[in-house]
């Protein structure tokens, strides 16, 4: 019951999940093994939200991924598995297959189809089922929400060069997406 309570960040305030963190991590030190439960819970629960991307749960995907930040900075999760979250997030094949160009270019997608240059894996066949589509950023403001928690803790270290990597990995996926103003700024 304290842990199906404890994940219902949807119905907390979005202010207010720092303050679930703590009660988790405060009763970490009593209860070691449920709450490492409800880490794990509320892991996959972010990943399971994020593969169904059903946009009635914008709100709680967010929520979920403010809430894993919050964990981390109250050291309930290391950086290794953040990163592993961040990855997973972001779908491996997404952008234009092959190069990357952006989506807005059409000119690019022509030349690449009538070239005869090999690229890195052929282009997507209009049937083919993607993760997501061009104008749909709910991944990018997953991302974006665990970064803004705890993103400013990524500042030394192997964990600097980890951020880096990833931002580069991050920019690849913003690059073809069609953004809007408000997700622009999110990512700036």
């Amino acid at each position: 019951w304290v842990s199906s309570c404890l994940l219902e960040t949807a119905a907390v305030k979005y202010h207010s999940i720092n303050l679930v963190a703590c009660v988790i991590s405060a009763l970490y030190r009593y209860h070691e093994g449920s709450m490492l439960r409800v880490v794990d819970a509320a892991i996959e629960m972010a990943r399971c939200a994020t593969d169904r991307n059903d946009y009635r749960e914008c709100q709680r995907r967010i929520c979920l991924m403010k809430l894993l930040g919050e964990l981390y900075n109250y050291k309930l999760m290391d950086s290794a598995m953040v990163f592993k979250v961040l990855y997973t997030t972001l779908p491996r094949a997404s952008g234009v297959w092959g190069r990357v160009v952006p989506l807005s270019h059409v000119p690019a997608h022509s030349a690449i189809l009538n070239s005869s240059i090999p690229t890195a894996r052929e282009l997507q066949h209009p049937k083919e089922p993607m993760p997501d589509g061009p104008d749909d950023c709910s991944r990018l403001r997953s991302v974006c929400a665990l970064l803004d928690t705890c993103g400013q803790y990524f500042s030394k270290g192997q964990a600097k060069r980890r951020l880096d990597v990833f931002l580069l990995y991050l920019s690849r996926y913003t690059f073809c997406k069609a953004m809007t103003p408000d997700v622009e700024f999110l990512v700036n």
